[in-house]
């Protein structure tokens, strides 16, 4: 592996960049698409789509062998060997460049001569890892040709069977695509520099060996950064696997260039895996409509709200009739007295943990294991650690049983003080949602209780209100010919819950009509249509007229 590289260089990692990028954006997108109806199937029939994936990919590399053995089968001597008295780019023995050796590594698949060695069987039937140091080592021994073969044989096998229940994985055969990709890059390179030879141009300049050796490297870097996205830890990695230092500036230009490309089209690999997997996931960046909204436009309003000395009646109805991971706790009055999770009252019930409320002191009246061997007072009972255990499918599930109730049972009282968190983090309802944002972001919320100016709870806000919102785009269309270009109407116009709402908005004394027919539904709302005056940029002070909501 060559260990230096030279500026003019540079511009061929870049366009390296800018192919991985695009290339790991389509196989995002036909991951994504081939998922989409995966998850859809019966388990039986995902079994046989697992059984007929392995079949087509052992049929179809030992077809292609068979069929192209007689232009896959090389003379051995065109490969550089170990045994070779001259390395490639000159690597002395103070590079410590591990070199594959050639007698392990080549196969005779289908071929008549003893000195020929069948390219493409060595290269599907080997281990990857030995695949790919040959890559990186003597790409340039490989015909431009088989290399095509192994690109448009490999790329589709890579969708095919990375998400199924097989141990295919994503890094390794994502660094072999890359690597070949790479080495036909390098080959295009070297044919166009040998057109170029007697003009003396850019490319003269650039040693074959290093183009390939180069181009093979930086391919790999490529469509790691356009499937991954990764920056930091890819080049880290790069970096660790190969020991390549001075390759260290192509790397990071690489895979710049290919994660801004890729971001042009599609979401990276594992944010497309959150979302399959409906995971609330919160981009890092703030949207600048969000400093316009507020947080009552977005929030949820029917919030159930649970009191500090509930009945265990009450807390089963709340914990079987919804899905949330947390409950206010309020007094009579509606103001805010904490925050209890789920788990927590899954616990509480579990370990039959209330009380009656007539029993002051706090015996225990209904026989069971005593907490920790020996105690039945409250004060020491509800010592117990109350934090679910991660294997423990009976208090993460909503749909868990938590066991049978009598009568008497229901009318107990759970007190919920000594066991919710009483600082909970709160917003005005009236914050920006933009704020509300950076804590979910920051802090790492699941839910955040919003309050009005006189403390009581108004709404609940989580993570999939603002996934919900990130997912909104306005359909904005002109009414007249000859108004001006408008931007795009802020989403504040259509989260408000009104019939038809009237903006009017004074920038420079010209005005823009434009019109939203379309808009997200939420929960406790149906936008219809909207109408506003918008002009190419708006003032922070928006008159509302007419609004009956």
């Amino acid at each position: 592996l060559a260990s230096k590289s030279t500026v003019e260089e540079l511009p061929l990692f870049a366009m390296l960049g800018v192919l991985g990028g695009m290339l790991g954006a389509l196989f995002n997108y036909l991951w994504e698409a081939k998922m989409q109806r995966h998850k859809a199937l019966p388990p039986k029939t995902k079994f046989m789509v697992i059984m007929g994936a392995s079949l087509f990919t052992s049929s179809l590399l030992y077809f292609l062998t068979f069929i192209l053995q007689d232009h896959s089968c090389a003379e051995k001597d065109n490969f550089r060997s170990r045994d070779d008295d001259t390395t490639i780019d000159d690597v002395t023995d103070d590079d410590n460049v591990e070199v594959v050796d050639d007698k392990d590594f080549w196969l005779e698949f289908g071929c008549n001569n003893a000195n020929q060695t069948n390219v493409l069987a060595s290269v599907f039937f080997q281990s990857r890892e030995v695949v790919i140091k040959k890559l990186l080592e003597d790409a340039k021994s490989f015909d431009t040709s088989l290399l095509v073969v192994m690109l448009i044989a490999f790329f589709p096998l890579m969708v095919l069977g990375f998400g199924l229940a097989i141990p295919t994985g994503v890094f390794m055969p994502t660094i072999l695509v890359g690597c070949i990709g790479g080495a036909l890059f390098g080959k295009i390179v070297i044919h166009f520099k040998s057109m170029d030879h007697d003009h003396d141009g850019y490319l003269s300049s650039l040693n074959n060996d290093r183009i390939c050796n180069h181009m093979a490297l930086v391919g790999a870097v490529a469509l790691l950064g356009g499937i991954q996205r990764s920056t930091l830890s890819l080049c880290v990695i790069i970096m660790e696997g190969t020991g390549q230092v001075q390759m260290l500036i192509p790397i990071i230009i690489t895979t710049v260039i290919s994660r801004y490309f890729g971001n042009l089209f599609t979401e990276g690999l594992y944010e497309i895996g959150l979302h399959l997997k409906h995971v609330p996931f919160l981009h890092n960046h703030i949207a600048h409509q969000y400093y316009m909204m507020r947080v009552c436009d977005v929030m949820q309003p029917n919030v159930v709200t649970l009191t500090p000395l509930e009945s265990v009646g009450n807390i089963l109805n709340a914990l079987r009739h919804c899905t949330h991971n947390g409950f206010p706790v309020v007094t009579s009055g509606g103001n805010l007295c904490g925050v209890i999770l789920r788990s927590q009252l899954r616990m509480l019930l579990k370990n039959r943990i209330f009380f009656d409320a007539h029993v002051m002191r706090g015996e225990r009246l209904f026989p069971g294991p005593s907490f920790h061997g020996r105690s039945s007072s409250i004060d020491e009972a509800l010592q117990v650690p109350l934090h679910a255990r991660q294997d423990d499918y009976a208090l993460n599930s909503h749909q868990a049983d938590l066991g049978e109730f009598s009568d008497a049972e229901r009318e107990m009282k759970v007190n919920l003080l000594r066991i919710m968190n009483q600082g909970p983090h709160v917003v005005l309802d009236t914050c920006p949602l933009s704020r509300a944002y950076s804590l979910f972001i920051s802090v790492g919320l699941r839910h955040l209780v919003v309050l009005d100016t006189t403390g009581q709870v108004v709404g609940i806000l989580t993570r999939k209100d603002l996934v919900g919102l990130m997912n909104y785009k306005p359909v904005i269309r002109q009414r007249h010919e000859d108004s001006r270009r408008t931007e795009t109407l802020i989403p504040q116009v259509c989260v408000m819950w009104c019939g038809v709402v009237w903006f009017d908005v004074v920038w420079c004394g010209v005005l823009s009509c434009v019109e939203v027919s379309s808009c997200v539904s939420y929960e406790r709302m149906s936008c219809v249509c909207k109408r506003a005056l918008v002009c190419e940029h708006f003032e922070p002070d928006l008159h509302i007229v007419g609004c009956n909501g």
